[in-house]
């Protein structure tokens, strides 16, 4: 698997953070996000899973490689399988686009404008924190494979 998609599938992770705003496009707090956004039912802490609702690839002199859920014919990229479950002591679960799991840890870093995530391999990938909302988790990283420049942007929803 190339660099660009295994960064995508751990920026799929950071996606699986938001849920637990009043209204689904009012903007959440990284604070909130962690007492409020992380877990579906805040009483027993049952952590809400994440999934790929879409992800966008420019690359450099290439074309655009996308991922919408649901639209699997004009789909180049197929994010089906990945989903995340984040937990509030910065670990998390995931699994990839071929359905391996993995484990890891994630922090948010930068005055909390990046999310930082350390899955078992021992890499660490860096996302901007684009939105933060009820419903959907959007982060981006710009990416290199060999001489190929890619910018990654992924929308996670609640599953």
């Amino acid at each position: 698997m190339s660099n660009i998609k295994k960064n995508i599938v751990f920026s799929f992770l950071f996606f699986a953070l938001i849920f637990g705003c009043t209204k689904s496009n009012e903007l959440v707090s990284p604070d909130d996000f962690l007492s409020k956004v992380l877990s579906s039912n805040n009483i027993v802490k049952e952590y809400k899973t994440w999934e790929v609702g879409e992800g966008i690839i420019e690359r450099t002199g290439l074309p655009t490689i996308r991922y919408k859920k649901n639209e699997a014919i004009n789909n180049n990229f197929d994010a089906s399988k990945i989903s995340y479950v984040f937990a509030s002591i910065g670990t998390y679960n995931s699994i990839d686009e071929k359905g391996k799991e993995d484990r890891g840890s994630w922090v948010f870093t930068d005055n909390k404008l990046k999310i930082k995530l350390a899955p078992s391999n021992g890499s660490i990938e860096i996302y901007n924190v684009i939105q933060i909302t009820k419903n959907n988790f959007d982060i981006s990283s710009e990416e290199t494979d060999g001489n190929i420049k890619a910018l990654v942007t992924l929308k996670m929803i609640p599953r």
